[in-house]
C-alpha cells in the first residue's frame, strides 16, 4: 500500500501476522529513501543505502523493493534472554542510547476474531542493528 502527502511518499508491505507494517520505504521531496523494518530503522550504514546511494534516482523501485523483501531480518539477541533484558535500555530515558546499547523492540500481532488478548513479536536489539541482510553474502 502507498500513501503521500505534501512532505514523502510512503510503501508500507505488511505480513499476515502483525498490525503494522513488517517494511515501510519513506520517499522525501529531495527524492531520498530511508527504509524501516517494523518501524524499527534500518541504519544509514547498511549497504542498501550505499548501492542506491539511498536516493530514487539511482534505483529501479521495484528492484528495492525485492532487495528490502530478499534481506535476510535480524532476529535480535538471543544468547542469554535473562542476561539480554536485565541489561535492555529503556529508549526514553534520557540520555539517548548509545550504538551498542540494547531495546526492547515489541511489535503487535494483527488480532483475530477469536483471540481474546493482545500478542507481540518481542525481540532485543542494539541500536547499531543493520536489522536487514543481503541474503546473498
Amino acid at each position: 500500500m502507498g500513501t503521500s502527502n505534501k512532505e514523502e511518499v510512503r510503501i508500507e508491505l505488511s505480513d499476515s501476522i502483525h498490525d503494522i507494517p513488517k517494511y515501510t520505504v519513506i520517499v522525501n521531496s529531495a527524492l531520498e529513501f530511508t527504509v524501516f523494518v517494523f518501524h524499527w530503522p534500518v541504519p544509514d550504514e547498511n549497504p542498501l543505502y550505499k548501492e542506491s546511494k539511498r536516493s530514487v534516482n539511482h534505483v529501479d523501485a521495484v528492484d528495492l523493493l525485492r532487495s528490502i523483501e530478499s534481506a535476510a531480518v535480524c532476529d535480535g539477541l538471543v544468547e542469554d534472554v535473562d542476561l539480554v533484558m536485565s541489561n535492555a535500555f529503556d529508549p526514553t530515558e534520557a540520555p539517548g542510547p548509545s550504538p551498542t546499547s540494547t531495546l526492547r523492540h515489541s511489535v503487535p500481532k494483527s488480532i483475530g476474531v477469536k483471540d481474546s488478548h493482545f500478542d507481540v513479536s518481542l525481540s532485543y536489539r542494539t541500536v547499531g542493528c543493520q536489522v536487514l541482510t543481503d541474503t546473498e553474502h
